[in-house]
């Protein structure tokens, strides 16, 4: 399967957070990564490229990289926007933490997390990348029904969770309707899946 950039950049980014002292330039990070494919080893000199471009990596001599910010990882609790953003709010953090969309990598409002401080900006706002879930606030999701022959989706009544929850064909009761209220649970999500995977639990009849 062909690794896009997003998850390039990720793999990039977690390598060196992993490894804070690291210094290498794209033919030793493609050896860390186990790529070996001529268009994904290109496509990391892009990304070293962007990275440097947004204050994430420093080129400290001829192709070579380093992280620029010191290692900064902070403890919060997610507050997410209907728009799909979030912002993460910390004891040990003076402002709220901006969270975009694609850096939220599955976490939901409420949600304790673990996140990576990125280097501040002059007159922007703080932004940090989640790396770790460490407890879920919503155990259940309530919402519509959207039937189809061989799925569901529930769509969640909150608007802080902006993601439609997929029923998959082995968990569709007998008794469901389109148009139901319902009460779900996700069972299964990663960053591979578009949607999370959930289990009805409840059904609560017609709104």
């Amino acid at each position: 399967k062909k690794l896009s950039k997003q998850r390039l950049s990720n793999k990039i980014i977690q390598l060196f957070r992993n490894k804070p002292g690291l210094r290498a330039n794209y033919k030793q990070i493609a050896g860390q990564l186990g790529i070996s494919n001529k268009a994904e080893r290109n496509l990391i000199i892009e990304v070293l490229q962007e990275m440097e471009h947004n204050n994430l990596l420093e080129e400290f001599s001829l192709g070579k990289y380093r992280l620029k910010a010191k290692e900064g990882h902070i403890t919060g609790i997610i507050t997410m926007h209907s728009q799909g953003y979030a912002h993460c709010i910390s004891e040990n953090f003076a402002k709220p933490i901006f969270i975009s969309h694609r850096n939220l990598h599955c976490a939901l409002d409420g949600d304790t997390v673990k996140i990576f401080l990125l280097p501040i900006k002059k007159e922007k706002e703080p932004e940090g990348i989640v790396v770790e879930i460490i407890e879920r606030s919503r155990k259940k999701i309530v919402g519509t029904i959207q039937l189809t022959k061989s799925f569901a989706f529930l769509i969640p009544d909150n608007k802080k969770v902006p993601y439609d929850i997929f029923i998959p064909p082995d968990k569709l009761p007998e008794n469901l309707s389109n148009n139901m209220k319902a009460t779900v649970k996700i069972t299964e999500w990663t960053e591979k899946m578009k949607n999370p995977i959930g289990e009805i639990i409840d059904i609560l009849g017609f709104a």
